[in-house]
């Protein structure tokens, strides 16, 4: 892969980035759904009441959305490599199978609390609850560091995810 640095626009795709995270991340704090498109649109082919407005509105901005983007620019001229038969194959195949492949339930839990916080903010309690055998900071700055492959230490930012208890599906 060659990269054409005349057009790469990394400021572009920071800003484009973080819109659709932040816009993902406040549609399931605010809805509680993933915004998933095979999800949305499995939704509207088979409707439930109550349920079909937002699914609309969904669609609707992503064909309104590049339309306003017309109005005050050009879009970018993409180069892909397939022709479009091979483009629309691949994204159904995408989308039937993550909606309707096979998934494995293993455990049934529900997230309690999300904190992303320094590495040092962590409690030893935080740390010894899924791991009794590190007790300190440092151990833990070892441990996760042989598990990325670089240097970790209690400057860096962590994700602390509490679930309800955990019990095995019914399913195994």
């Amino acid at each position: 892969m060659l990269i054409d640095w005349n057009a790469f626009t990394p400021w572009h795709a920071l800003v484009g980035g973080a819109l659709v995270g932040t816009a993902a991340a406040l549609f399931v704090l605010l809805n509680g759904r993933i915004a998933g498109i095979s999800g949305v649109l499995g939704g509207l082919l088979r409707p439930v009441k109550g349920d079909v407005a937002w699914r609309a509105a969904f669609v609707i901005g992503l064909i309104v959305a590049p339309l306003i983007y017309l109005l005050f620019g050009s879009p970018p001229k993409p180069r892909i490599d397939a022709d479009f038969g091979a483009l629309v194959l691949a994204g159904l195949l995408v989308g039937v199978g993550t909606r309707y492949g096979a998934r494995e339930k293993i455990f049934d839990a529900v997230i309690d609390k999300v904190e992303v916080k320094p590495l040092r903010e962590v409690s030893p309690r935080e740390i010894q609850h899924d791991n009794p055998e590190i007790r300190h900071i440092e151990e833990f700055c070892i441990f996760l560091g042989q598990l990325y492959n670089r240097e970790v230490t209690d400057e860096d930012t962590v994700t602390v995810i509490r679930f309800s208890a955990v019990r095995p599906s019914a399913g195994l």
